[in-house]
């Protein structure tokens, strides 16, 4: 009872999760950087490379060592008050970050129910377009036009069943077209026919028709020439 009252209690939302900032300063840093800028540009020229030759080359070395030494002294305390002016707002970060993969963590596995719950749902819708399309005299089965709309919760049965007419109408159409092509061709249409039904792609179908439109073709010019090649023999046999 008391974890039940919890829940109703406790809701997390983007208004409910509302950072508020009970005190904020902006950073402040009083540092003499300016003059130490100011002072190195004043300084540098005396460092100009035309001021070394071979005849002070100890010298050359003495002053490179010197301003390397200088440079990294000068980065390693910025880094350090940088690390020091950060820390508050790297604390701050981090906490905001953990509650941040909380909140996702438990987002994530709230998904996993829903998309559980929604399979479930898809299922049976399929089941029942399934059921439906048996239903209908169909020349295919429902996975050559199958669409994955239909298991959408937005679309009803009765839309599901208005497409399916429609394209098994579609489909006998083209079937009723491909007989006439055939012209009383019984086997030839039943080729198209076989043809179509696996691709349900017309236009591959007609190049399937053009393609036996030529063996057939070129069997009968084949048997022509076979017949004339026969009569040809026949006549140069001399009588007895």
């Amino acid at each position: 009872m008391e974890e039940s009252s919890l829940m109703n209690e406790v809701k997390i939302s983007d208004d409910s999760l509302q950072l508020v900032v009970t005190e904020k300063t902006l950073g402040k840093l009083t540092t003499n950087a300016r003059q130490i800028r100011d002072m190195v540009k004043e300084s540098l020229p005396k460092y100009d490379v035309s001021n070394y030759n071979d005849d002070n080359i100890d010298q050359a070395k003495k002053d490179k060592a010197a301003l390397n030494k200088a440079a990294k002294a000068l980065n390693d305390k910025r880094i350090e008050l940088e690390s020091e002016f950060n820390k508050p707002f790297e604390e701050f970060k981090q906490v905001v970050n953990e509650a941040v993969q909380l909140i996702k963590q438990c987002s994530c596995k709230i998904d996993d129910v829903v998309k559980a719950n929604d399979q479930i749902s898809r299922d049976r819708k399929m089941q029942d377009v399934r059921n439906l399309y048996k239903t209908l005299d169909s020349p295919v089965i429902i996975d050559k036009i199958f669409d994955s709309r239909w298991l959408n919760k937005s679309v009803t049965l009765h839309k599901v069943e208005e497409e399916m007419t429609k394209r098994i109408s579609e489909i006998n159409s083209q079937v009723d077209y491909l007989r006439n092509l055939a012209n009383d061709d019984a086997a030839t249409f039943e080729a198209l026919k076989a043809q179509y039904l696996i691709t349900l792609d017309l236009n591959r179908t007609l190049d399937y028709f053009n393609q036996l439109k030529r063996q057939k073709e070129q069997k009968e010019a084949e048997e022509a020439n076979r017949m004339a090649d026969k009569a040809a023999q026949s006549i140069a046999i001399p009588v007895p």
